[in-house]
C-alpha cells in the first residue's frame, strides 16, 4: 500500500512539474504576465524538484 502511495504522490509531483510549464509557455505566447507565473518559477518548481530529489535520495523511487 505504501508503494502505492508513494507512485501517487510522484505522479502528481510530475504533473505539477508539467503544469508549471504550461504558465512559462502561456507567458511566452501572450508576451505579457500570466497568473502564476512567479509562483510557478521560484516557488513551485524548486519546491517540486527538491521533493523529488528527496524521494530519489531515499531510495523510495
Amino acid at each position: 500500500m505504501e508503494l502505492i502511495v508513494i507512485y501517487f504522490f510522484l505522479s502528481f509531483l510530475v504533473f505539477v512539474l508539467l503544469h508549471n510549464i504550461v504558465h512559462v509557455l502561456q507567458n511566452a505566447i501572450v508576451k505579457t504576465y500570466t497568473p502564476g507565473l512567479y509562483t510557478a518559477i521560484f516557488i513551485v518548481t524548486p519546491y517540486t524538484i527538491y521533493l523529488i530529489y528527496r524521494l530519489e535520495s531515499a531510495s523510495l523511487v
